[in-house]
């Protein structure tokens, strides 16, 4: 078993950024609203059902600044952190991530559309030894399971990492996930959902993808960078179940559905 800490950074100063936004490169948005950062609750499902122990920091949505947030991150003392990402707010993030970066964790790593698309941009400013490209469920817990043997990262796919001589490393790329039906649904339990609201609801506000990936490939849209162009849904029946897991047990009334078409 791992201990794994998520984290959602915080905003700049300057704005509220929502790092989910646009396929996961970001946007800036007004203080009004603030989504879960539902991409991490999906990758912390899949961890925990693995056995790993896992916890979900949104420094965003508890108002910390980078301080608070490095100490929050130090005070985990997580073997392995994974910072979400955006392009949007992807400084202040990579400062983040080098103020944690060997101080305690075993492995630093991102995740995000922007580090999918840049990696070598990325390792180029330091503060990170892994990033995790594209569909972030498997690569993820490709990732601590590599740490869980000692932290060999050849051959997993869908990672970029740094050799203990400075080299840079780029696997395979990961298929997309076919069967979204195959993965569980959002480890809700994690965030503090009485927190995250959207303009014109009265009350806690969570977002539900029911499918990915989009045929169209607009030019002035990234999710098909994130997602592809083959459209994957997930049965009415897993939908659902993630529905009244939301309202049974969190007690949530308002949805936000956050497909790409």
């Amino acid at each position: 078993m791992v201990s794994v800490l998520l984290v959602n950074p915080p905003s700049p100063p300057e704005f509220r950024v929502s790092r989910g936004l646009m396929g996961g490169f970001g946007m800036a948005v007004g203080r009004e609203l603030l989504y879960p950062p539902i991409e991490l609750a999906h990758v912390a499902a899949v961890l925990e059902e693995e056995g790993h122990q896992v916890a979900i920091l949104d420094a965003d949505a508890l108002d910390l600044d980078a301080q608070a947030a490095r100490r929050r991150i130090l005070e985990s003392g997580a073997q392995v952190v994974i910072l979400d990402t955006s392009s949007t707010s992807l400084e202040s993030d990579l400062a983040l991530a080098r103020e944690v970066r060997g101080k305690g964790p075993e492995c630093v790593a991102l995740l995000g559309s922007q580090v999918t698309y840049a990696p070598d941009d990325i390792f180029a400013q330091g503060g990170v030894d892994v990033l995790v490209r594209g569909e972030p469920e498997g690569s993820a817990l490709a990732l601590v399971a590599a740490v869980a043997r000692g932290g060999d990262f050849v051959g997993q796919k869908g990672l970029s990492w740094l050799d203990g001589e400075g080299q840079v490393h780029h696997e395979e790329e990961r298929p997309k996930i076919s069967n979204l039906d195959a993965l569980p649904i959002p480890a809700r339990h994690l965030l503090d959902n009485s927190l995250y609201h959207f303009p014109g609801f009265a009350g806690a506000v969570t977002t539900v993808k029911s499918s990915r990936g989009c045929p169209f490939n607009c030019t002035f849209c990234g999710y098909t960078l994130a997602q592809g162009l083959r459209f994957r849904f997930r049965s009415p029946e897993h939908v659902l179940m993630e529905i009244d897991d939301l309202y049974q047990n969190h007690g949530l009334r308002h949805i936000v559905f956050r497909d790409p078409i």
